[in-house]
């Protein structure tokens, strides 16, 4: 499975990318996340690599940094192959980075774009397992006019693998393989 974690711009995909990574593995499956985002440096002071102070914005990445993540996307031999998505859904090349992409989550505080995303999926043939309403604070203030399949709280840039939300996704993911 290779599946892409898509959505609006400080909406948790990162974190829930890396929450969900821990939590599969923890489950006995390979798994491996990728920053398809190339224009933001995030895994990395996620994961406790690299201080959050040192996070880059890589502006000028071109096509050539994206096929090259890309093709490590597509040929990991993991099991499951999470792939974390900028938050643009106007990106020049969000068609591109979804390319190799069999899978795809929505995740966002609200659901202002899930209609732009979900079409952008569709269009690439494929199949949207879910929507994720994430919180940073913990407080679900937000009105989705699509109903949620899950929530994620306290998505707040620090890993949380043990919360219920994280589990759920990894149930949904899991149910798709």
């Amino acid at each position: 499975m290779r599946l892409l974690i898509g959505g609006p711009a400080n909406s948790g995909k990162s974190t829930l990318t890396i929450g969900l990574q821990r939590v599969l593995v923890e489950k006995g499956f390979t798994v491996c996340a990728y920053e398809i985002d190339v224009y933001s440096d995030t895994h990395k002071p996620l994961t406790g690599q690299k201080p959050w102070e040192s996070r880059q914005k890589n502006f000028d990445a071109n096509e050539e940094d994206i096929r090259h993540v890309i093709t490590s996307f597509a040929s990991d031999p993991s099991r499951i192959v999470l792939g974390d998505l900028p938050g643009n859904i106007r990106n020049k090349h969000l068609s591109l980075m979804m390319s190799e992409g069999t899978h795809a989550l929505y995740v966002g505080h609200s659901d202002t774009e899930i209609v732009s995303w979900l079409r952008a999926f569709r269009r690439a043939g494929i199949t949207c397992i879910g929507t994720v309403l994430t919180t940073m604070d913990g407080i679900y203030n937000n009105i989705w006019v699509h109903n949620p399949d899950i929530v994620v709280h306290n998505l707040d840039r620090t890993i949380r693998p043990h919360e219920q939300g994280i589990y759920n996704v990894a149930k949904l993911v899991l149910n798709h393989l």
